[in-house]
């Protein structure tokens, strides 16, 4: 359901797509779906794509497609898993550094990090909705324990000539930010092409 056979134009990577029912129609010369592909049936002609339940009518381009992506709920679930997994990584990051120190805390973010990521890959090709959302909640806590416990870090391993305590972390945090709105910026732009 999360891939669109539509977008792959080579018989080669339509044929290995993996958990999803693409097939190579060799007089159309384009992938579609197995059972019934919308735009092929349908076209451009609405009613018929309103009234058949496996399609969509797509008003931004004005043609009958296949339904892709997740449904609103579980785009909710997707997204809300790694807010929710940073939340409750940043309320216990404090007591955790405190009591592991910051060596222990650091090699615990990278195992868990690992095991996210493969977590991501797992849920990739077995196509688990749910395997994806507890590797987002995962990589939520390991987000919420890096942002607490690099200041905390910084602050405290700052070379003696610098005045402040707060400053460093303060700093680190700051250019954080900084990469984050910069790089949404940039995402913004290009998707506008501008």
């Amino acid at each position: 359901m999360s891939t669109d056979c539509s977008m792959y134009k080579k018989e080669v990577a339509c044929n290995r797509v993996l958990n999803a029912e693409c097939s190579w129609n060799g007089t159309r010369g384009e992938c579609g779906w197995n059972g019934f592909t919308c735009f092929w049936g349908h076209g451009k002609d609405k009613t018929p794509c309103l009234d058949d339940s496996r399609c969509k009518w797509v008003y931004s381009d004005e043609e009958c497609k296949n339904p892709t992506g997740y449904s609103s709920s579980y785009n909710g679930i997707f997204a809300g898993a790694m807010i929710v997994g940073a939340m409750i990584g940043s309320i216990y990051a404090g007591q955790f550094a405190a009591r592991f120190g910051h060596k222990v805390s650091f090699l615990i973010v990278g195992i868990v990090g690992v095991v996210s990521s493969v977590m991501y890959h797992v849920s990739s090709a077995t196509n688990e909705f749910w395997v994806l959302c507890v590797g987002r909640l995962l990589i939520g806590v390991v987000l919420g324990l890096v942002n607490v416990a690099c200041p905390m870090y910084v602050d405290q391993k700052r070379p003696p000539e610098v005045p402040s305590r707060g400053r460093c972390s303060v700093s680190g945090v700051h250019h954080v930010w900084h990469y984050v709105c910069c790089s949404d910026g940039v995402g913004y732009w290009a998707k506008r092409q501008l």
